[in-house]
């Protein structure tokens, strides 16, 4: 199917010129929380290289030492890029110590701090793609295409961060809600990122069908 919904509207709608207005947001959102946890891990630096083996003290001195990484850097990650934090619950479910895989020598958190910002750009990428379907959606434009594949993410993403935000909000114990406050915020943050991703899908669809029926008998 064309970009174009029908001949009256692709007459109007310059594309070369809405690529040019068009936010790139699926590169934006990314890389830009890579960013941000980057300025976050950067006063740790040196303690991240001597974790993956940068020993030299030569190096360290550049890097600025060993400054451990704090509760609040590692939650402030884990907030971010909560759906990277929970697709590596299963094996610290079944695994016999209970904890996120990490390989021999490295510390836990200095792991997870590095890896979960990279495995979360996929998330990040998803909203994005979905913010760019839904303004190309306002000029009559399915691009970019939102599979079925992104719109069950998008909707998992939407219920799993409601049901964090409403369970530790309003379901759990006074004494409990100041330690869920941070996950259940992050829970709203991403439910309102996956719920892009289920409207973008529903905007192309509704396109798609007016699409079908001005151009049928």
């Amino acid at each position: 199917m064309p970009d174009e919904l029908n001949p009256v509207t692709a007459a109007s709608v310059d594309h070369a010129a809405f690529r040019r207005a068009s936010f790139p947001f699926q590169l934006l959102l990314p890389f830009g929380q890579l960013m941000v946890c980057a300025v976050l891990l950067w006063p740790s630096r040196g303690y991240i290289a001597w974790q993956f083996g940068l020993h030299p003290p030569r190096v360290l001195r550049i890097l600025g030492g060993l400054t451990p990484l704090t509760l609040s850097t590692s939650t402030a990650i884990r907030v971010i890029n909560l759906p990277a934090v929970f697709i590596q619950l299963p094996y610290a479910i079944f695994s016999p110590e209970h904890t996120d895989w990490h390989p021999p020598g490295i510390d836990t958190q200095a792991w997870e701090s590095v890896t979960v910002p990279l495995i979360g750009m996929v998330f990040w990428w998803l909203p994005g793609r979905a913010l760019e379907a839904l303004a190309a959606a306002r000029h009559r434009i399915l691009k970019p295409r939102i599979g079925w594949v992104e719109t069950v993410v998008g909707f998992l993403l939407m219920a799993g961060g409601l049901t964090l935000l409403i369970g530790g909000l309003v379901f759990s114990p006074p004494t409990d809600r100041r330690d869920l406050m941070w996950p259940a915020l992050s829970g709203g943050m991403w439910a309102l990122l996956g719920g892009v991703g289920f409207a973008a899908r529903i905007v192309q669809w509704r396109l798609r069908r007016k699409s079908a029926q001005s151009t049928g008998p």
